[in-house]
């Protein structure tokens, strides 16, 4: 019975062996951490990045500017529209009469 006990084995994968790859990586200088990708954080993204929302706030005002405006109010000349529910079991003609209904009013 002379046989020797294994010796000790790091870990090669888990949050404990990403923790010390990252105090190593650290150590030797390497910057990048988890999740960040050079090309989608290096400076030429950010100027566009920068034109994207500036041109997107510009809309934005452009759109305020051009907002139509509604007379909401009770007073308007028109009353507000009648609701009418269309109800019965399947297949009795709901749909049938409001698409003809829609076709007749909106003929002129």
């Amino acid at each position: 019975e002379g046989k020797a006990k294994k010796g000790h084995r790091a870990r090669q994968a888990g949050a404990k062996a990403n923790k010390k790859n990252a105090k190593k990586d650290k150590r030797a200088g390497k910057t990048l951490s988890k999740g960040q990708n050079p090309k989608a954080f290096g400076r030429s993204s950010a100027g566009i990045k920068a034109r994207i929302a500036q041109s997107r706030k510009a809309e934005i005002q452009e759109k305020k500017l051009h907002v139509p405006l509604v007379d909401r109010s009770y007073t308007a000349a028109e009353p507000p529209p009648i609701v009418i529910a269309v109800v019965g079991p399947p297949g009795v003609g709901k749909t049938t009469l409001i698409r003809s209904l829609v076709k007749h009013y909106t003929r002129h």
